[in-house]
């Protein structure tokens, strides 16, 4: 992992997409009957305990947020179609504008019609797709140890990092610091995210997802912007 002033920037952004990806899981779960959207592992947990609890509605709600984040995947990855490295492409940039783009469409809804019954499955899978592009994007970014959503293994590259100090992916011990500092980042982020997405839900309901829908637009135009700046030099 590099340490030009472009990777730096890079980092930031990665670290930021965090909030995105902690607020749209706290929103979810807080205004949308208790379902993750980012992540898949503890949504998959939702799942299994909606089976054995035979609850049709929460089996449902659980299903939409995983078939929303394998389609959010599926369409990133087919934009992205490459790995690239800490400076994200033009592609991956793509990527992160649909999910801004979705996560503005999951807004509009909620602001026309509400977090209904009737409205409850299509937000859970708009909100889910946006996470699964993020996740394709962060994926194709290849940060070992570090993830936007799959917090679990970016606490595993913490830790890992710290004790075996780069010798698990054979870096120097600067480059090592960097990507453990940058997990650290991204976890107190992601917390941090959660407490806000968890309290701006409680206080307006599904309209927080406004809250991540704009830093996720702000991310995108920030990334834009700068890869039009290096373009010019």
């Amino acid at each position: 992992m590099g340490s030009s002033p472009a990777d730096r920037h890079a980092r930031a952004l990665l670290a930021a997409l965090a909030f995105t990806a902690g607020c749209t899981d706290a929103v979810t779960y807080v205004a949308l009957g208790h379902v993750f959207t980012a992540n898949m592992t503890g949504n998959t947990v939702l799942l299994g305990i909606a089976l054995v609890a035979g609850s049709p509605v929460r089996i449902a709600r659980s299903a939409c947020a995983v078939a929303g984040f394998c389609l959010g995947v599926a369409l990133a990855a087919r934009v992205i179609a490459e790995r690239g490295d800490l400076l994200w492409s033009r592609r991956v940039t793509g990527a992160l504008a649909g999910e801004a783009a979705v996560l503005a469409v999951l807004g509009t809804l909620v602001a026309i019609h509400g977090a209904t019954k009737g409205s409850l499955y299509w937000l859970i899978a708009l909100s889910g797709a946006a996470m699964g592009a993020q996740s394709a994007a962060g994926q194709a970014i290849a940060v070992p140890g570090v993830a936007t959503t799959f917090i679990t293994g970016t606490v595993t590259g913490l830790v890992a990092g710290m004790i075996t100090r780069g010798d698990r992916w054979g870096e120097a011990p600067r480059v090592a610091h960097g990507r453990v500092r940058l997990a650290g980042v991204v976890w107190a982020i992601y917390l941090g995210a959660a407490v806000a997405g968890a309290a701006a839900a409680r206080a307006v309901g599904a309209h927080a997802i406004w809250i991540a829908a704009g830093v996720a637009a702000a991310i995108t135009a920030i990334a834009y912007s700068r890869r039009a700046e290096l373009a010019r030099r």
